[in-house]
């Protein structure tokens, strides 16, 4: 609000200076009276010499304004951060960025499994339907003689009467052909050596 003559309330440079503010100040357009810690960072940053000299070697007030929105930035980061200032915070940014990009990718990772294991399954029930569609041959018939007749130990395990039931005989020649059949299976013969008998009760 302007004052007597000519005079206005001084902007936080002219405060800081204990100076009159006069209309031509250049500095009050961009720390205003309400911003004295703001100007205070930018004075313990650069100086108002500094600042007044960076404003003096630019003419368009949007490359002014730019000017003076970069200095208040780093000024206040710099005392939130008196050590790295500006350089802590965008290492800490990029940091943040990393661990960003890591969590993404272990995400993507895990969606990629599931995707598999997804496909996987739906093979798999595929595999099971088609299963349960081809026929059963679990419950046919088995004809235990045939088995037992191509199998080497299926012979050895049927009693004599049911080798006399099965067959028909022509005589004694007939069981000692078994016999050696049987022998070079290296199996015992069902049949005993009848000839003995045969002769005795001749």
């Amino acid at each position: 609000m302007p004052l007597r003559d000519g005079a206005r309330p001084p902007c936080a440079a002219c405060r800081h200076r204990h100076v009159r503010c006069t209309i031509d100040c250049p500095l009050a357009p961009y720390f205003p009276a309400n911003e004295p810690e703001i100007f205070q960072n930018a004075l313990r940053l650069y100086g108002i010499s500094n600042v007044t000299k960076i404003l003096n070697q630019l003419n368009d007030n949007v490359e002014k304004q730019e000017a003076i929105t970069s200095i208040k930035y780093e000024s206040n980061i710099r005392n939130i951060n008196p050590v790295h200032g500006c350089y802590g915070l965008t290492v800490s940014l990029l940091q943040n960025l990393n661990a960003l990009m890591n969590e993404l990718q272990r995400v993507r990772l895990l969606l990629e499994s599931h995707r598999r294991n997804n496909i996987n399954n739906q093979q798999w029930q595929i595999i099971q339907d088609n299963s349960q569609i081809m026929p059963s041959f679990t419950g046919l018939p088995v004809n235990n003689q045939i088995i037992n007749d191509q199998s080497v130990g299926g012979l050895s395990n049927i009693p004599n009467d049911q080798y006399n039931q099965g067959f028909h005989f022509g005589g004694p020649s007939d069981r000692n052909a078994i016999n050696e059949v049987l022998a070079s299976r290296r199996m015992e013969p069902p049949f005993e050596d009848l000839g003995d008998q045969d002769d005795n009760e001749e």
